[in-house]
């Protein structure tokens, strides 16, 4: 692996248990039941060639999203460049209905040298089709060819694909993966490609983690993770973030474990958190206030090199140090280079630690049923406001 994980004051787990869970587990993951984990059968030709052709045409690329449509792209185009990589394009991302922040982001853009991709797996989410709308309007009053500029990630059979396929616009089939959970798709992948990173590595990356945890899953970071959330009974999950760039990891992640496990009474709130600021905001109430947290230490361990990064690795030692002495349940994740490979291997044992805490407490790691209820009245309002 090209990171490393090391857990500290785990909770008390029934090994026998577990490992029994975890041979029926790879036992089911053998027959296929997860497509998200097929890697290299989910990006199409189809795919490579529009994120090649918006590369070729376009300086900027605005794409639209909400959830996993725009936290997926936002964590695999957030890497930190190594010399072999291009400098790739100036991505726009909007997922807000705020116009004062959309014209913020916008304005200064030469729309002649713009491309748009709008995604929703569903082609129904309320935000995305509004904001569609909106781009269209705006493209069209600038005398811009819409079929030329714009590009989708949706189900043609909705009202997105509807208004896609109304303007000739391009339609990628979203693979039927839950947003959160498609990384590895042309919803994070295309993005990557555009950013200028390469997608070859990306996915290889993938494809071996996964081989990894099937050829010795109890050893797995994957499974080791997903015995630290499961057993450490704690409410709230504060991931802290030593680097800027794994600010979208951060954020994708606690999606992730949000959406996934918070069912049926039970769930870990996540909280994203930043080293320097959260030491001088949050960290009375994570050291001194309730004791419901466990936390997640994200570094990279080149930052040490300079004279700054001296002083961010007094940080992580002083706080490791303080939540091993105080019983604290704790792991740090640390690696020399936040790139392709270990964002790939990051992302993959994300998930698989995920649905394994999720059947290990016998929760659906794929069904979102609060949020459907809460679509459901929107739905209604929207009616009734149209």
């Amino acid at each position: 692996m090209d990171y490393t994980q090391n857990i500290f004051n785990l909770g008390t787990l029934d090994t026998h248990s577990y490992d029994n869970f975890l041979t029926k587990f790879v036992d089911s993951f053998n027959e296929k039941k997860f497509p998200l984990f097929n890697v290299q059968k989910l990006i199409t030709e189809e795919d490579l060639k529009v994120a090649e052709s918006i590369k070729q045409r376009y300086s900027h690329v605005i794409i639209v999203g909400m959830g996993g449509s725009i936290l997926n792209p936002i964590m695999t185009t957030s890497l930190l460049r190594e010399e072999n990589n291009n400098p790739g394009m100036n991505i726009i991302f909007i997922d807000t209905l705020d116009i004062n922040r959309i014209q913020q982001l916008i304005s200064s853009l030469n729309l002649k040298e713009t491309g748009v991709i709008l995604i929703s797996k569903s082609g129904l989410t309320y935000e995305v089709i509004g904001l569609a709308r909106f781009l269209i309007d705006l493209f069209l009053e600038k005398g811009m060819p819409i079929m030329q500029h714009f590009f989708a990630i949706t189900t043609e059979d909705s009202p997105l694909g509807n208004i896609v396929k109304s303007n000739n616009i391009i339609v990628l089939p979203h693979q039927n993966i839950g947003g959160r959970f498609a990384t590895f798709t042309n919803v994070g992948v295309i993005p990557l490609i555009l950013a200028g990173f390469n997608y070859n590595r990306f996915l290889k990356a993938a494809e071996d983690t996964v081989q990894r945890f099937i050829q010795e899953p109890r050893a797995n970071y994957a499974s080791l993770g997903a015995a630290f959330l499961s057993t450490n009974s704690k409410a709230i999950h504060v991931l802290m973030n030593y680097l800027y760039n794994t600010t979208g990891f951060a954020n994708w992640h606690a999606q992730l474990l949000a959406e996934s496990m918070g069912k049926t009474g039970k769930g870990i709130t996540p909280i994203v958190a930043h080293c320097p600021g959260d030491y001088h905001t949050q960290m009375q109430l994570y050291l001194d206030g309730p004791q419901d947290k466990s936390f997640s230490l994200v570094v990279n361990r080149k930052l040490f090199e300079n004279k700054l990064g001296k002083i961010i690795h007094g940080q992580f030692l002083a706080f490791s140090r303080v939540l091993l002495d105080k019983g604290l349940p704790f792991r740090t994740i640390e690696f020399d280079n936040y790139n392709e490979n270990v964002l790939a291997q990051l992302a993959v044992n994300s998930m698989l630690e995920i649905i394994i805490s999720c059947l290990y407490l016998n929760l659906n790691p794929f069904n979102q049923q609060g949020v459907e209820l809460l679509k459901h009245h929107l739905s209604n309002f929207m009616s009734n406001a149209d």
